[in-house]
């Protein structure tokens, strides 16, 4: 999976931000998009299973085996749309009550 850090390292790169608060923080992408532009990143979120993978995350990071979505590389392949204008055949639900 492609990193969001990519589409968050575009907002965080402008250059008067020096740290940068994430209050739906999730599994740290935005926190970890900011440590790589040398700022500093925030995040909170209610779900601790979420912070931990942050906490995790950051700590890869920190140690160089975070795998990460390259800089400057696009995040959006336009040759892979060809993929979903398939036509899939259509998929049948049925229910029954009790």
């Amino acid at each position: 999976e492609a990193d969001g850090a990519g589409r968050a390292g575009r907002l965080i790169a402008v250059k008067s931000v020096h740290a940068v608060f994430d209050p739906y923080m999730g599994v740290g992408s935005s926190v970890i998009a900011a440590l790589m532009r040398d700022r500093i990143g925030y995040g909170c979120d209610i779900v601790p299973e979420y912070v931990e993978t942050a906490w995790q995350r950051v700590n890869q990071w920190r140690e160089g085996v975070l795998k990460t979505h390259p800089m400057g590389k696009p995040i959006y392949d336009s040759s892979l749309r060809r993929l979903w204008n398939r036509k899939c055949p259509p998929v049948c639900h049925t229910t029954s009550a009790i």
